[in-house]
C-alpha cells in the first residue's frame, strides 16, 4: 500500500500525460479518462494532454498515441505518464519494464491507478525495482533452460532439432548401396529391423537416404543436377 512518504514536491505541480487505450471501437474510453483525471486531481498534477489509442491492441508498444506520449515525456513536456490500468499500457512484462527503464533514464515517472503503482512515491519505486528484478531473473532462467536442453540434445546426437545418423549405420547403408541394393530394399531392411530414422519420420523412405548418398558421392547432388 502507498504510504504518505513522497519525493520532495517541486515548486510547481507536476505535469501529467494521461494515456488511454482500447482494442475495439465498441469499448468505451470514458471510464479510463475519468480514472486518470481523478488521479491527477487527487495528486494535484496538471494534465498537459490526454492521449487515446482507440482500436489498438497492447501486443507491442508500436501505437501512435503511446509513441507520441513517450516522445513528449522524453522532450520534458511532462513529468508523469498516467494510465488507469496496466493492461492499457502493456500486456507484456518485458514491454512494461522497457518503458520503465526508459522513464528512469529520462527522468520521468509512471502512475498506474489499478496497481497503486506510482513512482513519484518511494513505494512505487520499490515495486518497480522488484518487477524489474523478477523480469531479469525470468529471462536468465529461460536462457539457462534453453542451454541445458541443447546440451542434452547434443549428448543424444541431436543437432539443430534433428538426430544425427549413427556412423556405423550410415556406413552399413553406404555399403549396401555399393553392393547394388536399391533404395527401397535398404529402407525395407531398416524398417523391418526397427531402426529409428534420424529425421523424426515414422519409417525409412527412399528420400531419407538422399542426403547420405549425396555426401558419399553415390548420387549427384541436387544443385549439380539442376545446373545440367
Amino acid at each position: 500500500m502507498r504510504t504518505d512518504a513522497k519525493k520532495p514536491k517541486p515548486d510547481a505541480p507536476l505535469r501529467a500525460i494521461c494515456y488511454h487505450r482500447c482494442s475495439t471501437e465498441e469499448q468505451d474510453l470514458e471510464a479510463q479518462r475519468r480514472a486518470t483525471a481523478l488521479e491527477c486531481e487527487r495528486e494535484d498534477w496538471t494534465v498537459v494532454e490526454a492521449i487515446d489509442d482507440q482500436g489498438w491492441s497492447a501486443k507491442d508498444t508500436k501505437r501512435p498515441g503511446l509513441q507520441r506520449a513517450l516522445a513528449m515525456l522524453a522532450n520534458k513536456e511532462a513529468e508523469v505518464l498516467v494510465v488507469a490500468k496496466l493492461d492499457r499500457l502493456s500486456r507484456s512484462v518485458y514491454d512494461f519494464i522497457g518503458i520503465s527503464d526508459q522513464a528512469k533514464a529520462q527522468g520521468w515517472d509512471i502512475c498506474i491507478k489499478d496497481l497503486r503503482l506510482d513512482t513519484t512515491h518511494p513505494n512505487g519505486e520499490l515495486v518497480l525495482t522488484i518487477l524489474s528484478a523478477l523480469s531479469q531473473w525470468e529471462r536468465r532462467m529461460i536462457s539457462l533452460r534453453t542451454r541445458e536442453s541443447l546440451a542434452v540434445k547434443r549428448s543424444q546426437g541431436i543437432v539443430g532439432g534433428r538426430q544425427s545418423m549413427d556412423p556405423e549405420l550410415a556406413a552399413q547403408i553406404v555399403e549396401w548401396r555399393k553392393q547394388g541394393f536399391t533404395r527401397q530394399a535398404i529402407c525395407d531392411t531398416l524398417n523391418e529391423a526397427g531402426k529409428p530414422t534420424p529425421f523424426g519420420a515414422k519409417e525409412w523412405k527412399s528420400s531419407s537416404l538422399d542426403r547420405l548418398f549425396e555426401r558419399e558421392g553415390l548420387v549427384k547432388k541436387r544443385k549439380e543436377k539442376a545446373a545440367k
